[in-house]
């Protein structure tokens, strides 16, 4: 599991039971449910910019 995926999880208080990697899907299978990821090209700056609207 890539760092940035432990960061949210950690963020949540999310622990995962298992991680599946499908292509550039992630999924997550904690016991608040399954949850999956997708892997997209943004730029690291527009990524803060967006993670920040959601934890502010």
């Amino acid at each position: 599991m890539n760092s940035f995926i432990e960061v949210i999880m950690y963020y949540y208080d999310l622990r995962p039971k298992s991680v599946e990697q499908l292509g550039k899907i992630t999924r997550i299978e904690t016991d608040h449910g399954v949850f999956a990821l997708k892997e997209t090209d943004i730029d690291a700056c527009a990524l803060m910019n967006l993670f920040m609207q959601f934890v502010s």
